[in-house]
């Protein structure tokens, strides 16, 4: 779903999957995913409006009697009201879906998503490890958390491992290349780090070094990427 014509299509494939279907409560969790990814990518004009529309549609799954689909919507919501910023509801809800599905790899990486907007660095590091063991090549959105809570811990050399996995299966992946490229930097391979920068403007020309990490609530962790950035020459 992260590529918009893929998203577009799974949307339409989505509606048509309703109407056959309108009791399958599944159906409503993975529109629910839909939404979400068009929102936070900017596919959709008004983007809060689209994560209402995400979380009516999970809050719509969680309602159902089939409690075997509250998990994954419990890990989606999660996701939703960490990016609204809203930490302890997001926790409460990647909680929920750990303690109804212990081994679930994605709540686990969501918890740790959660743990490191939050602040809450070593405990996303625990956790975001704890999910790797049930899946250990997790998407690049989740992988990557566990870079950026690596970088913020000052465990360099791990954070570069992390991206280097991550980039071989996804190497167009702005986040993780913008990433790498701060890694390098504080790490003192200026070269590298610079020619990692490169292929952020060749993917992003408009990357702006002061957008980058504003998700957090210690403003410290934004600077401290964004220090990283600005060494590599972004």
């Amino acid at each position: 779903l992260n590529e918009r014509s893929a998203n577009r299509e799974a949307r339409s494939l989505l509606a048509r999957a309703q109407t056959a279907w309108p009791e399958y409560v599944e159906i409503f969790t993975a529109q629910c995913d839909a939404d979400f990814q068009r929102a936070i990518y900017g596919w959709i004009e008004d983007a809060a409006e689209g994560m209402r529309r995400a979380e009516q549609l999970c809050n719509r799954t969680l309602a159902s009697a089939d409690h075997r689909a509250h998990p994954r919507a419990h890990a989606l919501i999660a996701s939703i009201y960490n990016h609204l910023g809203k930490f302890d509801e997001a926790l409460n809800h990647a909680e929920r879906a750990i303690e109804l599905n212990p081994s679930d790899s994605t709540a686990l990486y969501r918890r740790g998503m959660v743990f490191l907007s939050g602040g809450r660095i070593d405990d996303a590091i625990v956790t975001m490890e704890t999910a790797k063991r049930f899946e250990p090549q997790p998407s690049a959105g989740a992988g990557l958390n566990l870079a950026i809570a690596y970088y913020l811990a000052g465990r360099y050399r791990e954070a570069l491992a992390q991206t280097d996995t991550l980039l071989a299966r996804a190497p167009h992946h702005v986040t993780l290349n913008a990433t790498r490229a701060a890694t390098l930097a504080q790490l003192g391979n200026t070269d590298e780090a610079r020619r990692a920068a490169d292929q952020v403007r060749r993917f992003s020309p408009g990357f702006e070094a002061e957008n980058f990490g504003t998700r957090f609530a210690n403003p410290g962790y934004a600077a401290k990427l964004q220090d990283g950035l600005r060494k590599a020459g972004l």
